[in-house]
């Protein structure tokens, strides 16, 4: 395969994709955030979320709890060099 086909290739797949929302907007998950962490959801949402400086969630009725991204990386971002 050259160039031009990847290149048509990776524009047909990219229609296929959901849109990227900002980190700025983004709300993230349980799963969402254990896969930035490199953890799984189940220690997140058992050890992560519970801690008192973690940001708070956003809970919407009948729904599961979402966290704004921008938070959960700042939030991370305090350890670093720790």
């Amino acid at each position: 395969m050259n160039q031009v086909e990847l290149s048509q290739l990776a524009a047909e797949i990219a229609q296929h994709l959901p849109p990227q929302l900002p980190i700025s907007i983004a709300l993230w998950d349980g799963e969402t955030i254990g896969q930035y962490m490199k953890r799984t959801s189940r220690y997140v949402m058992e050890r992560v979320v519970c801690l008192p400086t973690f940001p708070k969630a956003i809970r919407m009725p009948q729904a599961q709890p979402l966290w704004k991204a921008c938070e959960v990386i700042n939030w991370t971002e305090q350890f670093k060099g720790k």
